[in-house]
């Protein structure tokens, strides 16, 4: 491997490229450092004859081609150097921060089906745990409405795989839009979701309850189904117990679900609740 100035209009891309999307305004403000600080980490090159193909780096070359530059630093590799061109693109691009889990995900599945590698492989050439592999790889099995917004970096990682458990695409749908327009956490989706896995042991899933979705303009008020009743209610209003089986059974005989009443907004006080 060498490092030298090479002519961009030679530079090919490959057939695969593990990156998804292009935004726009980063490639802008690289174009912008790239000018003002020069090119930090050359790209990656493999040699074809006259030409070289790109192996790591696509935004920094757009970003030279933007620039109206002709040549570009990078680490050159010679067919003597035996490497793999789709493992320096896996091993360098995943190296980055600027990946979407989508893309993340989609570079593990190549390097598991073009270089034939074990979970385990890929987590040591990224440095990453088999558990961060995992999940990468389960992200792939995302219904289309869920992959999306993970890939734009709207819905985080965990809360998208606790609603691809709601197989019921309309309340599915209606789980992620509370979950993109009141900012739920994954512990309070997961909440909504176990209603739904509830109600679909009782042969019933039509019957899961829903939060009350935000209305614009207005303060958003998380909401939390209760697992006695099932009612919606403001998450602050909730009280968290450790009961044993037998004791939960007892309580979920204790009372039906029109005897629950929404508790009034508590006051503000300086005085500590005695409860």
């Amino acid at each position: 491997m060498r490092h030298d100035s090479i002519p961009i209009h030679k530079i090919t891309l490959p057939s695969r490229l593990h990156r998804v999307t292009i935004d726009e305004q980063k490639l802008i403000e690289l174009a912008g450092s790239i000018a003002k600080e020069g090119l930090i980490n050359s790209i990656s090159v493999t040699t074809q004859g006259e030409l070289y193909q790109l192996e790591a780096g696509q935004r920094r070359l757009l970003a030279h081609q933007r620039l109206g530059r002709t040549h570009i630093e990078a680490k050159i590799y010679e067919p003597a150097d035996n490497v793999n061109g789709e493992a320096i693109r896996f091993a360098e691009n995943l190296a980055r921060e600027d990946l979407s889990p989508m893309e993340e995900a989609r570079a593990v599945d190549l390097a598991l089906s073009e270089l034939k590698m074990t979970t385990d492989e890929v987590a040591r050439m990224v440095h990453r745990s088999r558990e961060w592999v995992d999940q990468r790889l389960e992200l792939l099995r995302l219904p289309d409405e869920l992959a999306e917004p993970v890939h734009q970096k709207r819905l985080g990682i965990a809360a998208a795989l606790e609603l691809r458990k709601v197989e019921d695409a309309d309340h599915r749908a209606y789980l992620l839009r509370y979950a993109l327009d009141a900012g739920a956490t994954t512990q309070v989706i997961r909440d909504w979701v176990n209603q739904w896995l509830l109600a679909k042991a009782t042969g019933d899933p039509s019957q899961a309850s829903r939060p009350e979705m935000p209305v614009a303009g207005q303060t958003i008020i998380i909401q939390i189904p209760c697992y006695v009743c099932t009612t919606p209610f403001a998450h602050e209003h909730l009280r968290i117990l450790r009961v044993c089986p037998a004791c939960t059974g007892a309580i979920a005989g204790s009372g039906a679900a029109h005897q629950h009443q929404q508790p009034a907004p508590a006051r503000s006080s300086n005085i500590a609740n005695p409860e």
